[in-house]
């Protein structure tokens, strides 16, 4: 049987587990990372030290993750009641725009895009579970 790929660039709607009981909940819209995307992101991941020591720095991985799979959001709003805008530059997610979102939330959406970018074909259930 033939390896069947998705070629459509999809766009899915995310609403975070802390937001879904809200009136005008948060919500994200992403995408899946490329393979090329999705491995130099990775790669990243592992820090090696000169003491022959390493660490996998999870917040960085994270951080890149949201940073290039994040499309857009609504109802993000500051202390007056004003919405944040999303800007978006040529590396994805400015990093002033990602400051707004808290840790949690950048931790829990960029496990949503990993698990979109590993198995696209349960998108329903990821975007409902995870």
């Amino acid at each position: 049987m033939a390896l069947k790929v998705k070629t459509k660039i999809e766009e899915y709607e995310y609403i975070p587990l802390s937001e879904r009981d809200q009136e005008n909940p948060f919500t994200i819209k992403l995408r899946r990372l490329t393979p090329k995307e999705f491995s130099f992101i990775e790669d990243k991941m592992l820090k090696m030290y000169g003491d022959a020591s390493m660490a996998y720095t999870s917040g960085t991985y994270n951080w890149n993750v949201v940073k290039k799979g994040i499309i857009g959001w609504e109802n993000l709003i500051d202390e007056d009641n004003k919405p944040i805008k999303i800007v978006i530059g040529s590396d994805g997610v400015t990093d002033d725009s990602l400051n707004f979102i808290p840790p949690d939330i950048i931790s829990e959406v960029a496990a949503v895009i990993v698990a979109l970018t590993k198995d696209p074909d349960d998108a329903k259930t990821i975007l409902q579970v995870v």
